[in-house]
């Protein structure tokens, strides 16, 4: 009898376990926090939510007779020099010209390793000979007073003068050009970091942006070419940039950080100092005044008691 009541009992007990384990299971998978689904949605939803389109207002200009030195894919943004072998420099230009009194700012990639005489990156008008260097080796952006050229060296060129401007720059590096054709400006940037006024005195010039190469299977890919007109909303972001506490506080905002993202993002904001490296060369500064006016201190105390 015992034995009896104990297998009921059991059976009892059984049923209700796996009918509290079924409703768990329920709950849980109805739940969203436990939905493999719907989180499955989710992440699918945000891996589909696209960047930014890249911005082309204008692709490089390719002529029949530039077949066996450059290759352009990809829309005629990606360009391969000397695809076969080098026997001199070729060149290449936009297809548009650079408007007056507009922003202008296109970043360009490079793809494979630098080597040669020369990889230059610039701008120039429509008198520049591009074809002047086709059965020799030279830094042609720069050579005449036409163009002007940033060299893989690091180096710029203008009428065949040459200056040294950054470090050198090699495979994977992306460098972006600022034309600012309301100030006659030319900077570039390194990885997006600004390197300062390259060139001057370019407002009014009908130029073109322009690329050369002397080395064989040198390929660089155009990442986007921006044309920004001068507007109310450029000028305050470029207020904003000057001052470190109102990009932060820019920043915050999302609807403007996708707009900056999108269209200003050339924009670099002021490098903000390190207030330990600031101090430690301030009290650096003043150990040094210390030391070299010490001798003169002992000098004038020991004319003085002299006297």
């Amino acid at each position: 009898m015992p034995k009896i009541i104990f297998n009921c009992f059991l059976r009892i007990f059984l049923y209700f376990y796996k009918f509290f384990i079924h409703t768990i299971i329920n709950i849980c998978t109805n739940c969203e926090c436990f939905n493999t689904t719907s989180s499955h949605k989710k992440f699918k939803s945000r891996s589909n939510r696209r960047d930014p389109e890249p911005i082309f207002d204008w692709r490089w200009y390719y002529q029949e007779e530039d077949a066996s030195n450059i290759r352009l894919s990809l829309n005629r943004n990606e360009i391969v020099f000397h695809p076969i072998y080098s026997s001199g420099t070729a060149a290449i230009r936009g297809d548009t010209i650079l408007k007056q009194n507009m922003h202008h700012f296109w970043e360009i990639k490079i793809l494979t390793r630098m080597y040669g005489t020369d990889v230059m990156l610039g701008v120039g008008t429509e008198q520049a000979n591009l074809t002047n260097g086709k059965f020799k080796f030279c830094s042609l952006l720069g050579l005449d007073k036409h163009s002007w050229g940033y060299s893989y060296h690091g180096y710029i060129q203008h009428n065949k003068l040459k200056r040294q401007y950054s470090r050198k720059f090699d495979k994977d590096r992306i460098i972006g050009m600022h034309l600012d054709m309301c100030k006659g400006t030319l900077e570039y940037y390194l990885d997006r970091r600004p390197l300062g006024i390259a060139f001057r005195d370019l407002k009014g010039l009908d130029l073109y942006p322009m690329v050369s190469s002397t080395a064989a299977k040198s390929a660089v890919r155009t990442n986007c070419c921006i044309t920004q007109k001068l507007t109310l909303q450029l000028l305050c972001l470029q207020t904003v940039m000057q001052h470190a506490n109102l990009y932060k506080q820019y920043r915050k905002t999302p609807g403007l950080m996708n707009l900056f993202s999108k269209r200003y993002f050339w924009l670099a904001p002021k490098q903000e100092k390190n207030e330990q490296t600031e101090l430690a060369r301030l009290e650096e500064e003043v150990t040094l005044s210390l030391v070299h006016r010490g001798p003169l201190l002992m000098v004038k105390r020991r004319g003085r008691h002299c006297s």
